[in-house]
This record gives C-alpha cells, structure tokens and sequence, in this order.
C-alpha cells in the first residue's frame, strides 16, 4: 500500500509546523505570487501553493507536476468532484484502487518476489551513518504498530486544545486520558 500526495509537503504538516512556531525547508511552497516561501504563516495568509514532488525546474519539477496531474485526475475528476483546480480551497479528494494480484502473471508468486525486494531494499549500501533504507510506507507502518499497541501520542498544544473545546462542551474529556 502507498498512500501519499503527489507534492513536497501536505498542507496538515505545514499547520502542525505553523502551531510550533516552526520554518519549512525552502521548495515545499510558494506564496501567491510564486515566490519561495518558508513561512507556514504566510502560506496559509496568502493562500500559497505546496509545489510538486522535485519543488524546482532543477529538482524535477515536471516529474512531480506530471504525478500531480494524474493523480489529481484520478481522485478529482474520475470521482466526478471536478479535481483541485475546481474544488474550493481546504477541499479535499481521495482515490483508493484495489488490484486483483493473481490476476498478473507472477501470480501466486507475488508475496515471495515482494519479501525478496523488500530485503534488497533493507540490504542496500547507505552513506555513512544512515539508517537502513526502508520502503515507502515502511516508517509509518511501524510508528502505526507501536501506536496501536501503546496509544498515540498529543503534543501539549493539541492536548490544550482538546481540554479547551471539552470545557466549553461540557464534556468529560479527562475520562479519555485517564
């Protein structure tokens, strides 16, 4: 399974990086305008735009505009919801595809040649200091293992916010954490 946007950052990180008081790496987004922007509170204030996978015309920019636009194609406009040039801003789409293995060749044998990718991948050189290579997807299965097992972790803001929306509620959300 791969479940991924099509560009350099998802606009969610950048509002977790914004309630940090962080910076984003120059080539995530631009301001309205086009201009390289770092700051999240001028992206969401001047309703920027998160660049494609490869972010520059040196980093391969047609490669991840040309991914974008398929992929927008398939969850906007095969959905019938028109695609992102059609949708209000902060809307959202989402394709899901399910392919039926035996029906391919290798057949059968798709789990084998998967384990054996898989190991070559683990077993590749890295530069010095680096961690083994992991495929796409590997991290977040392993951070949503461990956070099933022992549940997931609030930043203190998000924690603030839960407690401040449960007061003026009137809900009892302490219950939850206890």
């Amino acid at each position: 399974m791969l479940d991924m946007a099509p560009t350099t950052a998802i606009a969610n990180k950048l509002h977790m990086l914004q309630d940090e008081g962080k910076s984003m790496p120059e080539g995530w987004a631009v301001d309205s305008e086009g201009r390289p922007i770092t700051d999240p509170n001028v992206y969401f204030a001047e309703k920027g735009a998160v660049l494609p996978l490869g972010s520059t015309a040196t980093h391969g920019i047609h490669k991840g505009f040309g991914l974008l636009l398929v992929s927008d194609i398939l969850t906007g406009l095969l959905s019938g919801d028109g695609g992102s040039m059609f949708r209000n801003s902060g809307e959202e789409s989402h394709a899901f595809c399910a392919l039926r293995i035996d029906a391919f060749p290798t057949g059968g044998g798709f789990g084998r040649l998967m384990d054996e990718m898989i190991g070559k991948i683990h077993a590749a050189p890295t530069v010095a200091g680096a961690e083994p290579m992991k495929y796409p997807g590997e991290k977040e299965n392993q951070i949503y293992r461990e956070r099933s097992a022992n549940g997931i972790p609030l930043k203190d803001k998000v924690l603030d916010d839960l407690r401040r929306m449960s007061d003026e509620l009137g809900l009892p959300i302490e219950e939850i954490f206890a």
